[in-house]
């Protein structure tokens, strides 16, 4: 239905999100310094071997990942068809080896990490413990905006305001 609506608007143009080139990709691999870019690196080889949409990502496991040597097989079950999908990362003919990157990120892992997912923060060229994220919801950073307002002393007034939060009475 509403791809109905949008051919309907007068002047609707729909978008088309860009494609990478091959030498793009591979230039950003091999020039992007990995103390910095090593996440982003992985993120990328992954979503191009696998062709995955990115919320694919935050629920790949480290026990999703299978390392055989001259390729690495990742599975992930899909929750809607309930069967994996499969997809592998091998070495191409570029100078950068996918493999080899995929593998760096991945011994940054320490083994106190108390979850199983694959992707954590990275930090100052090291894999760290992020906060437990189902503790935080959208509202989180709303509810953090008004508590770090009243911390600074704020009048309950100003706080109120800054949330758009009704006016009811006069705080004294």
């Amino acid at each position: 239905m509403s791809a109905f609506l949008k051919q309907q608007s007068v002047g609707h143009r729909p978008k088309k999100s860009k494609v990478f080139t091959l030498e793009e990709l591979e230039r950003f691999l091999e020039t992007a310094s990995d103390d910095e870019y090593l996440l982003l690196k992985v993120v990328l080889i992954v979503r191009v071997f696998g062709g995955w949409r990115i919320g694919k990502l935050v629920s790949m496991l480290v026990d999703d990942v299978d390392d055989r040597g001259s390729v690495i097989v990742v599975e992930i079950p899909d929750r809607k068809t309930h069967k994996p999908r499969t997809f592998t990362i091998i070495n191409g003919s570029n100078t950068v080896h996918a493999i080899d990157v995929f593998r760096k990120y991945r011994m940054l892992r320490s083994e106190n990490i108390p979850h199983k997912r694959l992707f954590i923060n990275y930090r100052n060229k090291k894999c760290t413990v992020q906060p437990n994220p189902e503790e935080y919801t959208g509202h989180s950073f709303r509810r953090s905006s008004a508590t770090l307002l009243a911390d600074a002393e704020a009048d309950t007034t100003i706080v109120k305001i800054h949330g758009g939060w009704p006016l009811l009475w006069k705080d004294t």
